[in-house]
């Protein structure tokens, strides 16, 4: 990619150039009007643009110089962290406007930032995030946790109900809705059982009812349901008939990190009309790059609430945050990130 600044007199003038120069696929990255310091009243525009090509950098210096002016004018030019980004999963047109705007930024005068932490803070801006459950002691909550097969929906209510139930006057109910696996329901069990949390195995919409309806002491209810192909309509509109009856469940869709991202937009599309609230993103530790998630997330109106680290109970886990989630993306999984949870 070659980025570039123009100045001209009128921003025509300006078009007119980088046309010229770098031609009609040319990306406009910011525009800006200054006054002249030695001809007051006097305007110019600063015109940054990029064009998606190698660039032919004399001696490969990594600058533009354009000596036109009267102050020295260098336009730094950051291939390798456009590489880094598209190395690590982020889109191509993703990538150029974060590289865009952290250039925008990094030129500002009074700047003094380095480079890398603005672009982290500008993967960070366009994040939405809003991080862990809230719970209280003075109203019940229900969340339920919904998504494809294999992403981990019985351990990641196993960690969240674990951190919960150790606080102090809050009460955590499990049930659990997935009666395709046994497995799962003696899974939640042994978890409930070590953790001293009661475990209700719901098979209809009735028992479903009269769970919601009982324990006016419990704050936090957690339900796991079994997983839906993205492809079965008839799935999705079981777990619709129900979801969508019950405005007082939060529901948070697993996506996993190992999920390639035509996958994942698929089942985005499909689960979206069961009334998505949040997103928890599984599995980061099994995944080499995880900058295809961020293509997804920015493009989202469900915030995200946790990342998952690994298989332990309850350590592997963090509430979301656009920090963490910033350099996961960047720069993908390291161990700190599960030994600070």
């Amino acid at each position: 990619m070659q980025l570039k600044r123009y100045e001209a007199q009128t921003i025509n003038e300006a078009l007119k150039k980088i046309k010229t120069e770098l031609g009609k696929e040319a990306v406009i990255f910011s525009s800006k009007t200054f006054v002249q310091k030695n001809r007051p009243g006097r305007k110019y525009v600063e015109v940054m643009a990029a064009v998606d090509r190698d660039c032919n950098v004399p001696g490969d210096t990594g600058f533009e110089n354009d000596p036109a002016n009267n102050r020295a004018s260098y336009m730094p030019i950051f291939p390798k962290y456009l590489k880094n980004l598209l190395l690590s999963g982020f889109n191509r047109d993703i990538s150029w406007c974060l590289i865009g705007e952290s250039n925008a930024e990094f030129n500002r005068e009074g700047n003094s930032l380095s480079y890398e932490n603005i672009l982290f803070r500008k993967i960070a801006d366009h994040m939405p995030v809003e991080g862990p459950i809230i719970v209280n002691s003075k109203k019940k909550k229900v969340v339920a946790m919904i998504g494809p097969t294999g992403v981990g929906k019985t351990t990641t209510l196993a960690k969240i109900a674990a951190r919960y139930s150790i606080m102090p006057g809050i009460r955590v109910k499990i049930l659990t809705m997935d009666t395709y696996r046994i497995a799962a329901a003696e899974q939640l069990r042994i978890y409930g059982k070590i953790m001293g949390i009661p475990v209700y195995v719901v098979t209809c919409q009735e028992e479903l009812e009269k769970e919601l309806r009982t324990g006016d002491d419990v704050n936090l209810t957690l339900i796991d349901t079994a997983g839906r192909n993205y492809r079965d309509n008839d799935q999705i509109m079981e777990l619709n008939r129900w979801l969508n009856k019950y405005d007082e469940i939060e529901s948070h869709l697993l996506l996993s990190a190992t999920t390639s991202e035509d996958v994942l937009r698929s089942t985005l599309l499909c689960f979206n009309n069961s009334r998505v609230d949040r997103v928890i993103i599984t599995k980061v530790d099994e995944s080499v790059t995880i900058g295809h998630l961020y293509n997804i997330i920015v493009s989202l109106k469900n915030s995200v609430s946790y990342i998952t680290t690994g298989q332990r109970v309850p350590e592997d886990i963090r509430p979301a945050t656009a920090q963490i989630l910033s350099g996961l993306f960047l720069n993908g999984f390291s161990k700190s990130v599960s030994a600070n949870s």
